[in-house]
């Protein structure tokens, strides 16, 4: 895991941001899956926590309404996002959709 700092001008990997807090517990369940898929994708995907809490001015830059919220970057640009705690299978799918180049749209 990093940060989004560091990773967010990758352009070898898709870059995927969770926004959380020590006291969310929906972020705590969604935990185990996203260090699974750091393990599992660490070539094709890099999972770089944002503790909102800690970096208060970059989750207004990232208009950060509710957490869990994980961003999605392709080619150094946001492309999707999720909020709420989604399953493993939800996540994959979406950094498979865009390391296809399918559906990057910005979201809204």
């Amino acid at each position: 895991m990093g940060n989004l700092q560091h990773h967010n001008s990758m352009k070898c990997c898709t870059p995927i941001c969770p926004w959380w807090a020590e006291w969310c517990g929906p972020c705590k369940m969604l935990a185990p899956s996203l260090d699974e898929i750091a393990g599992d994708l660490r070539v094709q995907a890099v999972v770089a926590k944002v503790n909102v809490d800690d970096q208060p001015a970059l989750a207004a830059r990232f208009n950060i309404q509710s957490i869990p919220t994980l961003l999605y970057f392709s080619g150094g640009e946001l492309r999707d996002q999720t909020v709420g705690a989604v399953g493993r299978k939800t996540i994959v799918t979406k950094l498979a959709t865009l390391q296809a180049g399918v559906g990057t749209t910005q979201p809204s």
